[in-house]
């Protein structure tokens, strides 16, 4: 049998080559300005959005660069490593070490550049990634992170529900009064308005014998879910609509 390559391949028998391109991007993150140079076929064929942004009409598209002041290096390293090799879970998300809370990467970070990207299936895996990490640590959202998100998120966000009920229920537990909890909730109140609002309504719900505030990482995580045709989703909530 002969074993030789033929001389002149053509794409087609070049899988590999077919599947990357020779095109390439550039990718400027956050305020560092960390440089990613990205295939432009994998990039556009695997996140519509860059589809978008580098064959459409937007400045991008003639410069094959594009900026994300915004946004942080870590993230874009996630979601192109899925990109270029299909892994999937996500990284697993783990304490840095033993004796650290510091996290292997930033769950929050992701899940909003998910949500700008339009992916909910990133959406809804780093959100149960995140529910998961805080429940087996015994942890909770920090205030400062219930800002950081309502300052980056839109009022029918997913994360926003979540750490918002994260926030109730660390204010429903049995334990000694933390006055600088309660100075930071003055804070709050003076400056983020969308917060206190949607905590004053929870909290006036529960006054009224509404149901009471449940640790939001414990049990199903559906309704902190993106839902819809094509999403796929492995809760137990509206499962017709998350197939």
């Amino acid at each position: 049998m002969d074993l030789k390559t033929k001389p002149n391949s053509t794409l087609n028998s070049l899988p590999f080559l077919s599947n990357v391109g020779i095109e390439t991007v550039d990718l400027y993150i956050g305020s560092t300005r960390t440089h990613y140079r990205v295939h432009k076929h994998i990039l556009c064929t695997k996140i519509p959005c860059f589809n978008k942004m580098f064959n459409g009409s937007f400045s991008e598209a003639s410069s094959n660069s594009a900026d994300f002041p915004e946004d942080f290096p870590d993230s874009f390293d996630i979601l192109l490593e899925w990109a270029y090799s299909q892994y999937h879970p996500l990284r697993p998300l783990n304490r840095v070490s033993s004796d650290s809370l510091d996290l292997s990467w930033n769950a929050i970070e992701f899940y909003l550049l998910m949500d700008k990207l339009c992916m909910p299936d990133f959406m809804n895996e780093a959100m149960d990634l995140l529910r998961q990490f805080l429940k087996d640590n015994n942890l909770l959202i920090s205030i400062e992170q219930v800002i950081y998100v309502y300052r980056r998120s839109l009022p029918s966000s997913k994360l926003r529900l979540y750490i918002l009920n994260g926030l109730l229920y660390g204010f429903s537990l049995d334990r000694e009064p933390d006055s600088t909890l309660l100075v930071r909730l003055v804070d709050i109140i003076r400056e983020e308005t969308d917060l206190t609002a949607d905590f004053l309504t929870a909290v006036q719900d529960q006054v009224r014998g509404g149901p009471k505030s449940t640790n939001p990482s414990a049990g199903d995580g559906g309704i902190y879910h993106i839902h819809g045709i094509g999403i796929s989703c492995s809760c137990s909530l509206n499962e017709r609509r998350c197939g």
